[in-house]
């Protein structure tokens, strides 16, 4: 029997994402309380991965989520403006009842993403926490990071669904700062009830959401439906390692 408090947290981790994250680049120890930040060290991204943290894996509490107790060294999330690029909601729906984020082609869009700078058992154990993405690389691109660096190309997880449409447009997620979105941003709270009207569920919203950390079968059908009008990802990516897993 789920308690209230237990409820209260599946219900808060479903809606709140993609959680609360710095206004600025920082390093954070997984040994550490992710409220316990360290000043961003460009050092530290020596030898490292460059991938795109386009939703919740720039937020500490997330990282912690992943992080704590991996044995894994710092890690370094740096921000930056991604040009022609959007964070919008991805077609499905996280085992934890969240509609994630993903990275689409958006011409003329500016957006504020970070890039988390992983080492190989850093990546390894983001690979194991990305279920319904394909990890890939995109190249061509302008990417302005802070401290005036620039990237020309990143890593990222590319959602396998594609990107949500509602009434066939795309949605940006409100969390993250983007500029001439041509369409509307919600909260994934926002987002969450909008499909449950639009599927014409028969649940409250606490319970729908309950429903779909709860039951897999539901929640991947709930996938299926909306994944049947989603929008694959508009632009040119190497895919290095297909299928994940699911999440």
């Amino acid at each position: 029997m789920i308690t209230t408090d237990e409820k209260e947290a599946l219900l808060n981790r479903a809606r709140d994402y993609p959680y609360w994250a710095p206004s600025q680049s920082y390093v954070w120890d997984p040994d550490d309380d992710p409220r316990d930040l360290q000043p961003f060290d460009p050092e530290l991204t020596e030898g490292r991965w460059p991938v795109l943290a386009v939703g919740s894996n720039r937020s500490p509490e997330q990282l912690a989520r992943k992080y704590n107790g991996t044995g894994c060294e710092p890690l370094v999330v740096q921000y930056g403006r991604l040009i022609d690029f959007d964070v919008v909601y991805a077609a499905h729906i996280s085992k934890y009842g969240a509609v994630p984020a993903m990275l689409q082609h958006a011409p003329g869009v500016h957006v504020k993403l970070a890039v988390t700078w992983l080492d190989d058992d850093q990546l390894q154990v983001m690979h194991e926490t990305e279920g319904n993405y394909h990890f890939g690389e995109i190249e061509q691109i302008s990417l302005t990071l802070e401290r005036g660096d620039a990237l020309d190309s990143a890593y990222l997880y590319v959602g396998r669904q594609g990107s949500l449409t509602i009434d066939e447009k795309a949605t940006g997620l409100e969390a993250i700062i983007a500029h001439n979105r041509p369409y509307n941003s919600a909260t994934t709270a926002d987002m969450l009830e909008v499909l449950r009207k639009k599927l014409g569920a028969a649940e409250d919203p606490d319970t729908f959401i309950n429903r779909l950390v709860t039951d897999e079968v539901y929640r991947h059908a709930i996938i299926g439906i909306i994944g049947a009008k989603a929008v694959p990802f508009a632009y040119p990516v190497n895919i290095i390692q297909a299928d994940l897993g699911t999440v």
